[in-house]
Order: C-alpha cells, then structure tokens, then sequence
C-alpha cells in the first residue's frame, strides 16, 4: 500500500499557486470586456432565462437553505492524515455519494474517508467510509458497522478520495468503486439480500490500483449496455518524491508541492464484460495520450460523460490540474480522439492551463420543444476565474463565456472544488453553486488576500442590464452571503452533490470539508413551484438507465436533463431527474432518448395525464405513479425491478 514510485521529470509549466495575480486578471477583463459583448456582429452563445428575470434583484432569491448536519445524525468527520509531512494528498481529500443505496428511503450519504499515513505513529485513523441511510425524512442512521463496512475497510486501511456508483452487474442495486491513494475498491451491494457490502475487487479485473486515483464515473462507453469505468488518475505520486520537492521561496519552509513538480498519470477505462470482471482497454480506447515530451498529459481530478456533439454516445470532458483540459470524443465503439484543443475546452480564455478541479453540465432551457445549448462549468485555482463553456451550435464547439455572463471577477479571487448547476427554486433555470476552499492551511500568512476556509458562492441566472448584449442572454448574479445564511459560512470545502433526501420535491444540499465534518443543507425554498420527479428504469444491463436524455416541455419551454450521477468533485449525486417547472400546470410533451438510442415521446392527452409535484417511474413501456413525495417509502414493482421515490 502507498508503494513508492518511480521518479520522472517533472514538466515545466506554469502553475497558479505563485503565478497570475488578481491585478492581471483585471487588466485582461479590461481589455476584452467590449470585445466580448458581441462575436463578429452576431450575439454571443447564451442561455434562456425566464421572462420576468429582469425584475428579481439577487437579494430577492427565493432559496432558503438550512443547515441541519448535526441535528439529521451525521457525525462524520474527515481524517486528512496531517503529521507535519505536507505531503499533497493531504489537501484533495473528502468526497461523497447522496444516493439511494438501500433501496428503501430516499438517498442515502456514503462519505468516502482519508487516512493517517501508515507511518505515522500514531494509532490509526480514518480510512473507513462511513455509510448513513436516510430514514425518509431526510435524517440518517449510521449504518458503517451494520451493513460490514468497518470490516471491509479496517481503520488506517485505505486513504479514499472519492465515489462512483453504477449497477455494475445488473442486479437491481448500485454498486460503488472508491478512488485513492496506492488502491481503489469495488464494493458490490447486497444490501437487499444480505444487508452487507461484499468487496469484489479481487478477481474484477481492476486491479490493486496502484498509484493516486481521483475522480471516477460508470457509464456505457462502447454501446453494449454494460457499464463500464473511467478513472482519473492525478500523477506519479508517492511520498519519497514528494519530499524531495522540500522548499517554498515565499515561506522558506516546506509547503505542499504543486501539480507541476510531478509527472501526470494517464486515464484508465475498464471495459465491463458481462460477468462481473472489467478489463483495462485504456490503451485501445486512446486514452493514454502524451505531451510533447512523450509523458502522460493528462493531471485529472474530474470526468463528466456527457454528449457533447448529439451523435448519440457518450463523450468524457475531463478536468485537468495545470495541464490543458480534455475533450475525448468517442467513436460510438467506445475509442477516443482528443480534441479538447480544435473545440476550445483545453485552455482559458488567455490561452494558459487552469488549475481544473470539478465541473458540472447542464443544457439550459428553450422555447419550443428543444432544450438550449450545453453549459459545462469548470471550477479553477485561485486568480482564475471558473470556466463556463457554451456549446456553439450542434458540432460540438465551445465558448467560455465566463466574463460575458458576469462570473470572471467573483471567482477569480476563490478556489473552487466541487460546483454544481443545480435548480434549487424549481423555476426551471439551474442555479450555479460553488464549493470553495484552499489548499493551504497558511495561505493568509503567503498571501493576505486569501483565506484557507472560503464561503460557497450561489449565483442565479438573470437578465443582463447591459443593453448592447443580445435579448435573451443570460447574466449571473451571486446571490449576497447574508441571504444564504450557514451555507456561506466559510469552510474548506470539497464535494459537493445534491438530492432531494426528504422527499418533498425539491433538491437538498451536502458539502464536505478538508479534515472536518460535512454540512448538510435541507432545502426550505417558498416558492410553490411546481415539479416533476423523474426516475428512468432502462431494459437490462443498463437498468438505471445512465446516459439517458429526458425533455420536458411545460408552457412552451423545454428543459433537458441527463441520467448521469459523475458530477461536481470527487461526488456522485442520485439518479432520480428533477425539473423544476415554475408557474406551469401541466406539461405538453416528455422525450426519452435511451442509451440504446430509443426514443419515447408522450404527448397530447397521455401527457395531459401526468399530475405535476409527483414522482414517476418511466420505463421503455410505461410511465407509472410512485408513493406521494412528502415522507413517502415506497416499494412499488415496475418491469419486474424494485422501484422506490428515492432511489438514486
């Protein structure tokens, strides 16, 4: 375990932690800001907006977060291994699952712990993920000891990042790999049948997991309907090299070591085949790409499958720290080409790498019966600003509209992790939510305009004042801390992954902290909009339907989601879909697009049937009722798979 590793040079690259200042970003802003309102004499890419925008000022937003970690049971604290080592991992930790894994309640939390270093000499700590199921109401019993957690995943055994969750096997139940450092585990759930976790990774193919894993996703790359896996892995990383990089000019002391004292690490893809094994077809698949010295390119914290191109397959958008972000756009057969370069996701706006952390996705909604363009956004270092691509028309081209849409200057001066677009107000329009925190526990010493905790930001979709940009554009207005109360306290924060975990229909909140406990939002929000809850039950392997595309169009406006829980940082949000509908009634038409590349619409008076605030079970076949929202514990059967509202 944590086995030392070959020392490569490192590449020389510029890295943000002693690089561009605020001054610099400002002077760029100055300089492109009346360039950027318009393209060549045509309005930029932007996303729709409700119609009466325009008349909320920021202080107006109706969410009401509360924050309810201690009192929900969740006693959980992140152990980051600290013993005076500054070794890197120590400040990446922390990630999460808010999904319903037992199948019973709603969604579940799953925090995925760190570690004591096995040489330290103090008793273990930390290690084991800590596993709470939701009880219905949105509070949770700790269930690590019963369910065989503790056993699997002794104390100080296993120094964990993050989640991904899939049905690996088809069975009906959410399997979960863990990333780490020096191994990674698939724990298989039988929960159901035997109320424990069953640890599969021997014999699964995946391998001990060597090296330093991160961000990870399950979904079907090569059309066959098993899920397969896709790994980030950060860089060649063990402790003998990483205190060999034993200085800081500014402090003169030892500080953490940036990305670019170490060599990358390419991505690994395990192909499902079928029979509970994988098979590393990393190299096959063109996953193991190279910079121009002939070392791995990729430094990746993030990956989000997405379809970026509308072919139907589902491509990888990964975030790389301090190297140029991918695109891998696949083939349908599930093999790659990067083109994160020719598409203009690779680098900012200036043409220097960012220090990319986590990312989101989200098409925003349309009038008609099509959804607006792709949004991705991508949370940066310090004196970056946060990425926000808009996809350009239908072939998959992009645009950081970041300063167009009014979010350079209020990201520039954090550091993001985890970030989300999520519709918290149910009006149909995605707020943008953003998990902050340093890396370094005396950057205000370093550098007296930054702090080790940051507040989280929430910025709302509005309409622009400026009148030379074009109707129907979108600006972003953060929305003051004094109206977001404790979810703006500030914290070291990482994860970041939301789920509506009491069942009344709108989306609650977790954020987890470096080296402390998590905070957990309910969501209060006053509004009275009306919503749909959407949970995809998919012809088999592909049970839960990952990938899917849905379309609900209400009052005219199309409003577009996708099956996909690999979103935000080291996280995994639920399965089931929310739309937040506004003031609408009724709607007029559903699309699926299948994994398969199936289509079903519902339209006209089967549309007409479908009652608003409730959830749905939606099949190839059929659209059937769940239990009422509010409190509810459902075991209903569809297609013959256990189907509960929460299931995630």
């Amino acid at each position: 375990m944590f086995a030392d590793l070959p020392l490569r040079l490192p590449p020389t690259v510029f890295h943000p932690l002693f690089g561009l200042s605020l001054l610099g970003v400002l002077l760029f802003v100055g300089g492109c800001a009346e360039s950027d309102l318009s393209s060549e004499g045509e309005a930029p890419p932007a996303a729709a907006v409700p119609e009466d925008a325009s008349s909320r000022a920021s202080s107006d937003v109706l969410i009401a977060l509360r924050e309810e970690t201690t009192a929900s049971g969740l006693t959980f604290v992140h152990e980051r291994g600290l013993a005076g080592e500054a070794l890197l991992p120590e400040t990446m930790g922390g990630g999460v699952a808010f999904v319903d894994l037992d199948g019973r309640r709603g969604a579940d939390l799953l925090f995925v712990d760190s570690a004591r270093w096995p040489w330290d000499a103090r008793p273990p700590s930390g290690g084991t993920p800590r596993f709470y199921a939701n009880r219905g109401d949105g509070t949770f019993d700790d269930r690590t000891v019963a369910t065989g957690l503790a056993d699997l995943i002794p104390t100080g055994s296993f120094y964990g990042m993050g989640p991904a969750v899939g049905d690996v096997d088809a069975d009906g139940d959410l399997d979960v790999f863990l990333t780490g450092v020096g191994g990674h585990r698939l724990l298989e759930n039988r929960l159901a049948e035997t109320g424990r976790w069953h640890d599969a990774t021997p014999g699964s193919g995946l391998g001990a997991g060597e090296g330093w894993s991160t961000g990870a996703a399950f979904a079907d790359l090569d059309g066959d309907g098993w899920l397969d896996l896709i790994v980030c892995r950060y860089v060649e990383w063990s402790r003998a090299l990483d205190l060999e990089i034993d200085f800081d000019p500014r402090s003169g002391r030892r500080s953490y070591s940036p990305p670019f004292s170490f060599t990358g690490a390419f991505l690994a893809l395990y192909r499902n085949l079928g029979d509970g094994t994988f098979r590393d077809v990393s190299a096959e698949a063109g996953l193991e790409i190279v910079d121009l010295r002939g070392a791995p390119a990729a430094k990746a914290l993030a990956v989000l499958p997405i379809d970026t191109d509308d072919d139907g397959d589902l491509d990888l958008m990964v975030a790389n720290d301090t190297t140029p972000n991918f695109l891998l756009r696949n083939d349908g057969r599930g093999r790659f080409e990067e083109v994160g370069v020719e598409v203009g996701v690779a680098y900012a706006p200036g043409g220097t790498d960012t220090g990319a952390m986590g990312m989101d996705a989200m098409r925003t909604p349309a009038r008609g019966s099509r959804a607006g363009p792709l949004h991705v956004a991508i949370g940066n270092f310090q004196d970056e600003a946060l990425s926000f691509l808009v996809a350009r028309g239908a072939e998959g081209v992009f645009d950081d509209v970041a300063l167009r849409v009014g979010l350079v200057l209020p990201t520039t001066p954090t550091l993001t992790f985890g970030l989300l677009l999520s519709d918290l107000d149910l009006d149909g329009d995605a707020e943008l939510l953003l998990a902050n925190g340093h890396i370094e526990d005396d950057i205000a010493e370093l550098d007296p305009g930054q702090t080790f905790a940051q507040p989280a930001q929430l910025f709302r979709p509005t309409a622009p004042s400026d009148r030379r940009m074009a109707a129907g554009s979108t600006v972003y207005a953060e929305v003051p801390a004094a109206d977001l109360g404790a979810f703006a306290i500030p914290r070291v924060s990482r994860g970041l992954a939301a789920a509506d975990a009491d069942l009344d229909g709108d989306l609650d909140l977790v954020m987890t902290t470096l080296g402390g406990p998590p905070a957990y939002f309910v969501n209060d929000q006053p509004t009275g909009h009306h919503w749909l809850r959407l949970r995809l039950r998919g012809p088999a392997p592909n049970l839960d339907a990952i990938g899917a595309r849905v379309t609900v169009v209400a009052d005219g406006r199309a409003h577009a989601r996708t099956v996909m829980p690999a979103r935000s940082y080291l996280s995994a949000l639920e399965l089931p879909l929310v739309f937040g509908l506004g003031k609408a009634t009724a709607i007029e038409r559903l699309e699926v697009l299948w994994p398969d590349g199936a289509r079903r619409v519902i339209e006209g008076d089967e549309a007409a049937e479908i009652t608003l605030d409730r959830a749905y079970v939606l099949s190839p076949d059929d659209l059937v009722p769940v239990a009422a929202a509010s409190g509810a514990a459902s075991g209903e059967k569809v297609s013959g798979a256990r189907e509960r509202l929460g299931d995630g």
